[in-house]
């Protein structure tokens, strides 16, 4: 059986709009590079609050300062729309060639002016040979770069120590894992897919209003927000103890971890990955009036996710990829599981 190991972030900020004209490659990254900066962008608030408020991230006053304007100017940054633009470098060098040399991203120097991310950098081959695309903590650093320049910063050691240091933190906050295809051992390739994450509550015990933790996966095409369906599954909060069902106020993720892979229908081709979650709930108590809401952290969910290897035509060239199955994701408390099915 193979052991799964993935990487985990979730987003608390809704998806805003944004302009690309970058290209893809199903097969080979194609869009989720542009994706992962996307989502990158949006979830910046919540890093870099964890950040100002933490020991271990900034060393010194002057860059806390300068994230702290950052920070404060992010809300506008985000009424913009089109603010991030992706193009070809090799097709842009107007854009991109500074003093000889390609830039991964440049922009100009007042809050909301665009930020124009080279494409070309946004993917890279492993020691495998396949072509991966940038994480969201490396795209968080180079975007922190980038809008520190939206402050009249003109230090580029300084905003790429800075960015630095964010892509470190913000990798430190997420727990990042990989799939082990060691004993994998079929006729077709094996998946790279990804979990990534953060939590917007990090201390137990406070007040968790709506969902405190989303889920985000990447197949090999697209990244898909699991946060619906796991919200639909938490809606009710299970009997506990003397307290009946109640409707959940708000919850969140913890103790995540992958379960074995197993394949449907005895196909190769058809695999679905289990993951398991213990939860914290935050329920409407209808025993207790004088306190109108309880804690329960005593369930699990678990997270079933089908994905299937296909075959989609591009520019005239078929490629080959491992996609998710959306309309048979399930998301159960343990207590109601449904058969897990045959491992091999």
């Amino acid at each position: 059986m193979n052991i799964i190991l993935k990487v985990f972030i979730f987003i608390m900020m809704p998806l805003m709009v944004f302009s690309s004209e970058g290209g893809d490659q199903v097969g080979n990254g194609g869009g989720l590079g542009e994706q992962n900066v996307y989502y990158g962008f949006i979830n910046l608030k919540n890093i870099y609050l964890f950040c100002l408020k933490s020991d271990q991230c900034l060393s010194n006053k002057k860059e806390k300062a300068l994230l702290t304007k950052i920070y404060n100017s992010l809300d506008q940054e985000y009424k913009g729309t089109g603010i991030l633009r992706f193009l070809s470098g090799h097709d842009r060098p107007d854009i991109f060639k500074i003093n000889g040399q390609f830039k991964a991203a440049v922009t100009g120097n007042k809050v909301g002016d665009i930020i124009y991310i080279n494409t070309d950098r946004l993917y890279k081959k492993n020691h495998q040979g396949y072509v991966e695309p940038v994480g969201i903590g490396s795209a968080m650093g180079l975007l922190t770069h980038e809008l520190g320049h939206h402050h009249n910063i003109l230090e580029h050691d300084f905003l790429e120590l800075l960015g630095s240091r964010i892509r470190a933190f913000s990798t430190f906050s997420m727990t990042q894992l990989y799939v082990d295809n060691y004993l994998d051992g079929t006729n077709i390739r094996s998946p790279l897919l990804k979990l990534t994450g953060i939590h917007k509550q990090l201390i137990t015990g406070r007040y968790l209003d709506g969902a405190q933790s989303s889920l985000l996966f990447a197949d090999e095409n697209f990244l898909h927000d699991l946060t619906p369906w796991v919200s639909d599954a938490v809606s009710v909060c299970p009997r506990f103890r003397n307290n009946p069902a109640s409707k959940n106020i708000g919850y969140r993720l913890f103790d995540i971890k992958w379960g074995d892979m197993y394949y449907r229908d005895g196909s190769e081709a058809h695999r679905t990955y289990v993951i398991t979650s213990r939860v914290e709930l935050f329920c409407e108590d209808n025993v207790d009036t004088s306190y109108p809401v309880r804690f329960d952290t005593s369930r699990k969910l678990i997270i079933k996710l089908p994905i299937e290897y296909t075959y989609k035509r591009n520019s005239g060239v078929l490629n080959s990829y491992w996609g998710l199955r959306r309309g048979l994701i399930q998301v159960k408390f343990a207590s109601d599981e449904l058969k897990l099915g045959p491992f091999f």
